[in-house]
């Protein structure tokens, strides 16, 4: 949903922003990425 709004130039909301952030940095973790390089 956070993906949607932010592709149509909505702002987004903190929990959305969250979200987001969260999302990005388990997605990394899995590919086996460092902290540094995310």
């Amino acid at each position: 949903m956070a993906r949607r709004r932010r592709e149509r130039g909505l702002r987004l909301t903190y929990p959305e922003v969250m979200a987001l952030l969260t999302s990005h940095v388990y997605e990394e973790a899995r590919a086996g990425a460092t902290v540094d390089e995310s």
